[in-house]
């Protein structure tokens, strides 16, 4: 069983038919979006869907992987669901302070440690992949399966990690901040540092996408690890919108259609009857 790091919890931070359904359900999703300019509070309003930017996964590309499961999972009716992408840290303060909203992908576990909000708050949906963060490194280079490893090294970690939560300036490495993930992916592979910090399975998403080797990991050694799910505020109507988005989930899961959305690199978790 893969291990992972004791990290806290604060990183504030188809088949051709099937295709084809979910590229007509996300026109229709993006229409909604621009048509909503009221507010999400009243019972009659809908639920504002926040979805947190990822460059591989939920980016600005419809067929992004979240961004079409999102499109064929959720109500796409303007009366129940509109959709907000955002960036990670604009979408957790919208989901903490806007009454009726989702945010995805996320979990319970993280939101009650970095929202001010209870279990009795939020509602969550069947879990989708299974995603975490790794120490990557470049051919020829050993795999970090400890930090005691990283000892004389330079490492690449995005400015949006909150590093300084887990690891230690003690253990006498270098930190190289960069702007992004995939910044931090080409430093990596040209050999400008030494390993980097990378998202599951978003560096090798990336890595595919630019035409670069897939960066090594050691897989039993993991920083963060957690389920996704689409976490709600638990206000009337969202066991519609629950049942909903689960039912097609599910259904996406069991057809082998949310594989084919969220790619080859993506850990589905099974759908338990």
């Amino acid at each position: 069983m893969a291990k992972t790091a004791q990290v806290p919890c604060n990183l504030k931070y188809v088949m051709t038919s099937l295709k084809q359904a979910a590229s007509a359900a996300c026109l229709s999703f993006v229409a909604v979006q621009a048509a909503w300019a009221g507010g999400f509070e009243k019972p009659s309003d809908p639920f504002l869907v926040i979805g947190a930017n990822l460059e591989a996964r939920l980016n600005e590309d419809p067929n992004s992987g979240y961004r079409q499961l999102l499109a064929a999972a959720l109500p796409n009716n303007e009366d129940r669901v509109v959709f907000q992408r955002l960036p990670l840290r604009r979408a957790l303060r919208m989901f903490e302070r806007t009454p009726r909203s989702c945010l995805f992908p996320t979990s319970e576990d993280i939101l009650r440690v970095i929202v001010d909000m209870s279990a009795d708050d939020m509602v969550s949906s069947v879990p989708v992949d299974t995603v975490g963060s790794h120490i990557i490194t470049r051919e020829g280079v050993p795999k970090v399966s400890s930090f005691e490893q990283l000892r004389g090294m330079k490492l690449a970690v995005q400015t949006s990690v909150l590093i300084s939560q887990f690891v230690s300036p003690d253990w006498g490495y270098e930190i190289v901040r960069t702007p992004d993930e995939v910044t931090a992916l080409r430093m990596v592979m040209a050999g400008r540092v030494d390993a980097g910090y990378g998202w599951f399975p978003d560096s090798l998403i990336l890595a595919k996408a630019e035409g670069m080797p897939l960066p090594r990991f050691d897989e039993n050694f993991s920083l963060y690890s957690s389920d996704t799910h689409l976490v709600c505020r638990n206000e009337p109507g969202v066991e519609y919108l629950m049942q909903v988005f689960n039912s097609r989930t599910n259904n996406l899961k069991q057809t082998g259609a949310l594989k084919a959305m969220l790619g080859e690199f993506s850990r589905i978790v099974p759908h338990r009857r």
